[in-house]
């Protein structure tokens, strides 16, 4: 552990690659969202984009 935390220069720089993936997933879910509704000349609201970012895997999750 201590080497590791040497070498990266911090003990968070682990989950540093993690939250760069999930943002960059976010960013990729957004831009097909801007594709799919400039392709139907439709305005994109927050409810579409909040829909967008709860779907998992075909499945939209909510919270009940």
């Amino acid at each position: 552990m201590e080497w590791s935390v040497q070498r990266l220069g911090s003990p968070h720089a682990f989950f540093y690659f993690e939250i760069n993936q999930k943002i960059a997933e976010t960013v990729t879910k957004l831009n097909d969202l801007i594709k799919r509704y400039y392709s139907q000349n439709k305005p994109i609201t927050f409810y579409a984009i909040d829909r967008e970012l709860l779907r998992k895997g075909g499945q939209i999750f909510t919270n009940i």
